[in-house]
């Protein structure tokens, strides 16, 4: 009875997949993604950035749920530092190889266990994020934390 079920299974997903081919986007290696994110990041990133004139290279700046780092990558050529937070120790990992590899001195990376940042109080001028929130479990804790690590000036 379970083998006929996990074969019956199979079979749709087979066919769903001839009905809607799997994205070739969903298969990039950690590389490719950072690389990815690095070119999306002046529509999404750069919009932000726009907001902040006229002097974004003076900030220091957080990128919250930074992924894979592309995005931080990009915000490091304009502002003065920035450092990207993930829960995801894989890709914070990826991101700061990718941070070596480009020699980037003004942008670090750092993992989150539990929601809660690695920083001093006041220690970033804003913050930034992009396709973030919808994934965080507790919001509550997620903006305490956050209005806790921005400067109050």
């Amino acid at each position: 009875m379970i083998t006929l079920g996990w074969n019956i299974g199979r079979q749709m997903l087979r066919l769903l997949d001839r009905i809607f081919p799997p994205d070739p986007w969903a298969f990039m290696s950690a590389e490719e993604q950072t690389e990815h994110e690095v070119a999306k990041a002046s529509e999404t990133m750069g919009a932000y950035l726009a907001e902040l004139e006229p002097r974004p290279h003076n900030l220091d700046v957080l990128d919250f749920g930074c992924g894979w780092g592309g995005e931080t990558l990009w915000l490091a050529d304009r502002v003065r530092s920035v450092c990207g937070v993930d829960i995801d120790k894989n890709a914070v990992a990826q991101a700061h190889k990718m941070c070596v590899a480009s020699a980037i001195r003004n942008c670090k990376f750092e993992w989150s266990e539990d929601g809660r940042l690695p920083f001093a109080d006041a220690s970033f001028d804003v913050v930034l994020s992009t396709d973030t929130f919808e994934h965080v479990m507790d919001l509550d804790q997620a903006f305490c934390e956050l209005f806790r690590v921005l400067t109050q000036n």
